[in-house]
């Protein structure tokens, strides 16, 4: 959640796995107990901001 923690990730051109269980706050709040979805949807938009994306989906 901090925004400066993305640019000083960035330098090491890491790859970053990130898990989406679905697009509705009621799915995460089933399968993890809270909302999460608007916070994985900043770090999408600040990753993709410092880091060149690339997207696998899998099933």
């Amino acid at each position: 959640q901090d925004p400066d923690f993305v640019h000083q990730l960035a330098r090491y051109e890491p790859t970053v796995y990130l898990q989406f269980d679905g697009l509705t706050a009621q799915t995460y709040d089933i399968l993890r107990g809270r909302d999460l979805l608007i916070i994985k949807q900043k770090a999408l938009d600040r990753l993709e901001q410092a880091i060149s994306p690339s997207l696998s989906i899998t099933e």
